[in-house]
């Protein structure tokens, strides 16, 4: 059996459409203006290429990802699967972690919290891929067998400073 993983339709919103628009602006805002104040010009820059280098470095490159389960093995394509392919064999996983991040969602008065599961798989200590229901459409069926076929390690309670070090050594 082959479990290929399917990415949620919401998550190319914010790269096909708020990115182009985002450089635009930022292109019209900077290009041609003598009567902006330079610390807002140097605010303005250093912001957006904050905001452009966390979306394209962190989510792209280390949670949308492609990852394909079989008996044998676990294949990892990074940058929304366009990245080299990596190959993992299922025995040589040492299991996986779980963790749960909480967001609100505010609708007009009402306010709720959203829970997203995200499951780490490690191999030799370091996580070799994420998969969550914020980016994967077929998270259940991807979670049901890494359940059936690797060791549950814990559950992995996220604070910033593993979110770096995760991110630097993943």
């Amino acid at each position: 059996m082959v479990i290929r993983s399917k990415f949620t339709s919401y998550i190319y919103f914010p790269f096909l459409v708020l990115l182009p628009i985002g450089l635009i602006i930022s292109i019209n805002v900077t290009v041609g203006k003598e009567n902006i104040p330079i610390e807002a010009l140097i605010f303005f820059i250093i912001s957006s290429a904050w905001i452009l280098l966390s979306a394209l470095l962190y989510e792209v490159r280390l949670r949308i990802i492609k990852v394909e389960l079989n008996s044998r093995e676990v294949l990892v394509r990074k940058f929304f699967g366009l990245g080299a392919e990596k190959k993992y064999r299922l025995k040589d996983l040492e299991g996986f972690h779980t963790f749960t991040r909480k967001t609100r969602k505010k609708n007009g008065f009402r306010s709720e919290i959203i829970e997203y599961d995200f499951i780490h798989l490690m191999y030799k200590g370091r996580i070799v891929a994420r998969i969550s229901n914020l980016y994967h459409s077929n998270y259940n069926e991807m979670a049901e067998f890494t359940k059936e076929h690797l060791t549950y390690l814990g559950y992995k309670k996220p604070n910033i400073f593993s979110e770096i070090k995760d991110a630097l050594s993943f």
